[in-house]
């Protein structure tokens, strides 16, 4: 039966026209993710707790659900601060997108509430 369903799912494919239509709306999705997204880094070497950082963000700026909060409150009623070390957070912009993967440490979470559906 599994093997029958696997056999069916590979054999289905999209018109061009479906395809397109997907793309764009994947595009779309993307740009309004994009919008409010935001980019951080805790300025330090030294190692440090992600997760008692993410607890400590999401408690000073009152997030509602996961890292999910008021963009232009983190963004412009700082600066803040974990321990003694300050964080930078910046508006994510698609340009910043190689540069700060190929500087980046380590990854912590990427939020992304009910994106599709």
């Amino acid at each position: 039966m599994a093997s029958e369903l696997e056999e069916k799912w590979r054999s289905m494919t999209l018109t061009e026209a479906e395809s397109d239509a997907l793309v764009e709306e994947l595009d779309e999705l993307f740009e309004q993710l994009v919008a409010h997204s935001m980019v951080g880094k805790l300025m330090t070497n030294t190692p440090f707790n992600p997760e008692a950082l993410k607890n400590t963000m999401r408690s000073l700026w009152k997030l509602v659900k996961g890292l999910v909060g008021d963009r232009e409150k983190v963004l412009y009623q700082g600066p803040w601060s974990f321990d003694v070390y300050q964080i930078m957070v910046d508006k994510w912009r698609e340009s910043m997108e190689m540069p700060i993967a190929n500087k980046m440490g380590t990854f912590v979470e990427f939020d992304e509430p009910n994106a599709f559906g």
